[in-house]
């Protein structure tokens, strides 16, 4: 993930339960994840994930437009 969208934050993982769109229910482990990146690279991001934990769906969504990340020079030791 690091390499598509150049950092993430990965929180504690959570309980969490989803309905499939067959009806059956799923309660699991849920590890969130706060990424900044393109629609193109959340797709990439998602297939990714699905293939590593063998996921049958995953949830993403848009938290924001403004997004901004300021740098700052780094200080000698």
């Amino acid at each position: 993930m690091r390499a598509i969208t150049k950092g993430l934050t990965i929180l504690k993982p959570v309980k969490g339960e989803w309905v499939s769109p067959v009806g059956e229910l799923f309660a699991e482990r849920m590890i969130p994840v706060r990424i900044c990146c393109t629609e193109e690279e959340i797709e990439k991001v998602a297939d990714m994930t699905a293939a590593y934990y063998g996921q049958i769906a995953i949830l993403y969504y848009k938290i924001s437009d403004f997004v901004k990340i300021k740098h700052y020079p780094v200080k000698d030791a």
